[in-house]
């Protein structure tokens, strides 16, 4: 379980999100497949007013590991696919703003990096940077006001259950 922020920095827009994982070792490789769920909230500030962001996404990636006894680093790509809605609010209240959904489909390289607490507990900071394959610009007068496009770049973290051998099936 965890707590993450995603930033578009071109378009000035960020989301913060809680995120629901499990990850599984593939065979005795040093490769896993993980499978996640979020919910996010977040916005933009415009001159003429405000955007709010809100998104549920589903999300499947492949990491590399390297493991060892008390810290473990994964590297590998994500795919978040999921629903985005965007909700203007102008400044003026007699001005009337829009409501847009949107199918959301997000590339992402993912990097982290676990510590553990416990046997069975870890704590994780992971890192992404990726891109926008299908999202949205939201408008104000004809300007980009806020949503989410281009590149992406996000931080995160939390608390992984379980026991990180090849054996064992993590949940993060």
């Amino acid at each position: 379980i965890g707590l993450e922020g995603l930033s578009a920095p071109m378009i000035g827009s960020g989301m913060v999100g809680l995120e629901l994982g499990i990850s599984r070792p593939i065979g005795q490789t040093s490769l896993s497949m993980g499978f996640a769920t979020s919910g996010w909230y977040g916005g933009a500030t415009d001159l003429l007013g405000s955007i709010d962001l809100f998104s549920v996404m589903g999300s499947a990636g492949l990491m590399v590991r390297n493991r060892h006894r008390e810290i473990n680093v994964e590297v590998g790509p994500w795919l978040k696919l999921g629903w985005l809605r965007a909700q203007g609010r102008p400044s003026e209240p007699e001005s009337g703003g829009g409501t847009v959904d949107t199918f959301l489909l997000l590339a992402l390289l993912r990097l982290n990096v676990r510590f553990r607490l416990t046997p069975r507990l870890w704590i994780l900071a992971s890192s992404q940077v990726g891109y926008t394959i299908r999202g949205l610009d939201g408008r104000a007068d004809a300007r980009s006001a806020g949503g989410i496009r281009g590149v992406l770049i996000g931080l995160g973290v939390g608390l992984v259950f379980g026991e990180a051998s090849a054996e064992q099936p993590e949940a993060r």
